[in-house]
Formats: C-alpha cells, sequence, structure tokens
C-alpha cells in the first residue's frame, strides 16, 4: 500500500510538471526555450528577452527554460532548477538541439522555430493576436 501511495505521489507530480504551460491558460502567455543543455544560444535568446522585461511583461508572457532533464520559470521568484524529463519529451519530441515555442493565451501553439527569435518578431506576433489587440484597446480607453 506505500509503495502505490509513493507511486501515484510521484506520477502526479510528473503529470503536474508536464503540464506546467496548460497551467497559464487564459492567463498568461507561454515562451518555451528548449535546449538539450545551456547553450550560448538559449543563454544569448534569454539575454535578449531580459532585455525589455517590461514589454514582455506587459504583454502578459511568462517565459520557460526547459532541458533535457530540467526546467524554470525565468523571471519569477520561483526561478530555481525543477527535474523534470517529460516537459523536454513533450514539447521537443524530435530532440532538436535548440526548439522555441509562444503558446497564446487559448493554450494553442502560435510559434515553432528552432533558431533564436528577435524581440521585433515577437513582438509583432504577440500584438497581433486578437486578444492582446484588446487588451491594448481596453488599455488606451
Amino acid at each position: 500500500m506505500r509503495l502505490v501511495l509513493i507511486f501515484l505521489i510521484i506520477f502526479f507530480t510528473q503529470l503536474m510538471h508536464s503540464q506546467i504551460p496548460n497551467t497559464h491558460k487564459w492567463e498568461d502567455r507561454v515562451l518555451l526555450l528548449i535546449a538539450k543543455d545551456e547553450s550560448s544560444e538559449i543563454k544569448e535568446q534569454i539575454a535578449k528577452l531580459l532585455e525589455k522585461k517590461q514589454e514582455l511583461l506587459d504583454r502578459r508572457l511568462i517565459i520557460y527554460t526547459i532541458l533535457e532533464d530540467r526546467y524554470r520559470q525565468i523571471y519569477s521568484d520561483h526561478s530555481e532548477w525543477v527535474k523534470n524529463e517529460e516537459l523536454y519529451k513533450t514539447y521537443n519530441p524530435t530532440n532538436e538541439a535548440f526548439k522555441i515555442i509562444l503558446i497564446g493565451l487559448d493554450g494553442s501553439i502560435k510559434l515553432n522555430q528552432n533558431h533564436s527569435l528577435t524581440l521585433e518578431r515577437l513582438f509583432t506576433i504577440i500584438d497581433g493576436m486578437p486578444m492582446r489587440k484588446e487588451e491594448i484597446k481596453n488599455k488606451n480607453k
């Protein structure tokens, strides 16, 4: 009985972690930066993004770095690494060296590419989303 309980706890913990982007649905947009390890490409991408942190926050964008065996949220109070292999397998099943995925408020994938992303392109994509247009419209009232 004890082993079954331990197994269930581990199973549901892993299931919860593999669903992290879904926990932001209708609240935040999610940008996943995926790589096998902390390569220079992923470090450069993070540095570019953090240059415009306030603009990212204004767009309700949450950023996760997902490596082969762990993940973390970039600019949160909880930015420590969490061990997990499921997110990497779920969002990078073809084992690309580097991958970026943008998930909209509705939970659908808006961008999926395997090269660096400029801030201009990211902001153009987000600002073109219907819900973002509505946010801008309501903010200007």
